[in-house]
């Protein structure tokens, strides 16, 4: 059982964990979409299962301190739109100015979400509520250069507090700028996974024959009954003398023939 559980923990330390970024839709570019007036979400897809625990996204404001809240909501994908709402929660990021990229970058933890491995949508929102206007202070959140994924969804003119529906097809807006963090097992290399395999099965085979050995083996004296030399060699006295007060039971007992001087061994004490 211990060189069981040894093995195990060596299996598991070979099944290595990462905590970073493991989507990342960055850098921005020089636009920008208004998330205080408006909401706004898009996708992100994780090829593995996760624990989030971060959000970072870029942002374009008059100052840095514009920015005091933001509420996140995490959905599900459907079919190219929001499906059902998983997590949400309002939180202070901590904020900073990404002097690379002439602009603000936001920050935040979320509380150890589990995502299995697929595509989700993420909105913010620049105020404690997703349908606040953040005391009439507008804060924009940066684009990120077009790709393959799905465009950015935002809430309609006519209904600004709903949810994102309409897709932004214009290009350089069709996507938003940001980084999910977390933790997700990583894919052992091809070597790595022979070796697996070959740790199992010598785990596998030690555990077996470990066992065995550790089986109480008949006496002497009944191994040898199997070989013919043996059994014309040695017979047993099966009877058993019954117990006496003050005299201890005997064993079975063994007696060796040669010729005509018998005499009597004892074996497996």
């Amino acid at each position: 059982m211990r060189s069981f559980a040894i093995g195990l923990l060596l299996l598991c330390a070979c099944l290595e964990t990462r905590a970073s970024v493991v989507f990342n839709q960055g850098p921005p570019n020089d636009n920008s979409t208004d998330f205080v007036n408006y909401r706004l979400a898009d996708d992100f897809t994780l090829s593995s299962a996760t624990l989030v625990d971060g959000i970072n996204f870029w942002y374009s404001a008059e100052y840095q301190t514009d920015l005091s809240s933001v509420t996140y909501a995490i959905y599900s994908n459907a079919a190219g739109s929001l499906g059902s709402l998983l997590f949400t929660g309002t939180v202070t990021p901590a904020t900073s100015y990404d002097s690379i990229d002439n602009t603000f970058f936001a920050a935040f933890t979320v509380p150890n979400l589990n995502l299995a491995a697929g595509t989700y949508w993420l909105e913010l929102h620049g105020d404690t509520s997703l349908t606040g206007d953040n005391s009439g202070i507008t804060v924009w959140w940066d684009s990120a250069n077009n790709n393959a994924t799905n465009m950015a969804l935002q809430s309609t003119v006519s209904n600004p507090l709903l949810l994102p529906s309409q897709s932004i097809a214009v290009s350089g807006f069709e996507q938003q700028a940001f980084q999910i963090e977390g933790l997700q097992a990583s894919v052992p290399e091809p070597a790595t996974a022979w070796t697996l395999g070959l740790f199992a099965v010598f785990l596998t085979a030690y555990n077996r024959i470990h066992v065995r050995n550790r089986m109480p083996r008949r006496p002497l004296a009944n191994r040898l009954q199997r070989f013919p030399l043996a059994r014309s060699i040695f017979s047993r006295e099966s009877h058993r003398p019954h117990r006496r007060a003050g005299r201890a039971e005997a064993d079975p007992q063994w007696t060796l023939h040669l010729g005509d001087r018998p005499a009597r061994n004892r074996l497996g004490q």
